[in-house]
């Protein structure tokens, strides 16, 4: 085999010199330039496709994941906020003609809009939440209810906030008419008695709820109707706030005052106030059972009166027992049957 002609390997490894034009001798390219411009061309759209494929695949996956993401999260909040509302289970009395209406109750809310001031909705916000509006479609006026909180204290006790609404003189414009409705909350000022048309306002109580933290921390709250007084001095209701047993004593203390009073001399009277007074205080501080009901109302009366009588004289202070006296008071507090 002989070796290869230089001329011939010269020939043929030599780039092979471009085509020109005639006319303009402007290099013209060779088919086989063209073919790889497109075959260039063609490689960078085909790359590109599947880049942009790649693409959308990467960011689908990603938004489906995001959005999975966003949704579970969203799931998470919703059940903890779930979770940080309490339970509320309301319990009426049986067979009553009190109606009990709670704030998951749209009448509830729609009694709370028309009743209350923008004011008075601000400020009792945290404690509406838990608050219970009470409707007597009884024949006969209400002269006092009481409603019970039941919730677990910090220690995981069970605990009981009882609050009443009531008042022994039976003066109209206190007691719950047939129809008429009474709001009850977990703290003291707050509850009060709903007039049509006429916002309530918030004279007594002071803005601020100590409990607001507690009663928000539990899993679940009781609310019951604990007792209801009619005007003729029935009591219904389970009565485990003992308002009859508290009421009657009220009425004894001061029948007993108003006799007491009666029999003593201007100089006696304020010594015997004086002393009932003391008296009436270390018992009711020493909270002796029944007596402690009586004991404070003489106390409080008593505290009342020396204050009458130190700048307004004695005979003002018997004046005002003596009105105390005649003026239209509620019965003894009985169950229905009890003095039949």
């Amino acid at each position: 085999m002989g070796l290869a002609d230089p001329a011939e390997f010269t020939t043929a490894s030599a780039p092979r010199s471009p085509r020109t034009c005639g006319s303009c001798r402007r290099s013209v390219p060779s088919p086989a330039n063209r073919r790889d411009k497109r075959l260039t061309i063609q490689s960078i759209f085909v790359l590109t496709r599947r880049s942009n494929r790649l693409y959308c695949n990467f960011m689908g996956i990603v938004l489906t994941h995001c959005s999975r993401f966003v949704y579970v999260m969203a799931l998470i909040i919703i059940i903890m906020l779930i979770q940080a509302q309490p339970t509320i289970r309301i319990e009426g009395i049986i067979g009553s003609s009190v109606q009990v209406l709670g704030p998951a109750d749209a009448e509830f809310q729609t009694v709370i809009a028309s009743s209350l001031s923008t004011e008075a909705r601000t400020l009792l916000q945290p404690i509406l939440r838990y608050a219970v509006i009470l409707r007597n479609n009884s024949p006969r006026p209400l002269a006092g209810a009481t409603v019970v909180w039941l919730i677990r204290n910090q220690q995981g006790r069970e605990v009981t906030h009882t609050f009443s609404h009531q008042s022994i003189l039976l003066d109209p414009r206190v007691l719950i008419h047939p129809g008429e409705m009474l709001l009850m909350g977990p703290e003291r000022g707050v509850s009060r008695k709903i007039v049509s048309g006429r916002p309530a306002q918030l004279a007594h109580w002071g803005g601020s709820w100590k409990n607001e933290q507690l009663f928000g921390g539990q899993r679940s709250i009781l609310i019951r109707l604990d007792s209801a007084i009619s005007d003729d001095g029935v009591i219904i209701g389970r009565d485990e706030g003992r308002r009859m047993l508290s009421i009657n004593e009220t009425l004894r203390a001061e029948a007993d005052l108003t006799a007491e009073m009666a029999k003593l001399d201007d100089t006696a009277v304020e010594r015997f106030l004086r002393t009932t007074k003391e008296h009436s205080e270390m018992v009711s501080d020493s909270n002796f059972g029944s007596t402690t009901a009586y004991h404070y109302r003489l106390a409080e009366l008593s505290a009342l009166l020396l204050r009458v009588s130190n700048t307004q004289g004695i005979a003002k202070a018997r004046e005002i027992m003596v009105a105390s006296s005649k003026s239209h008071k509620i019965g003894v507090i009985h169950r229905k049957g009890d003095l039949q």
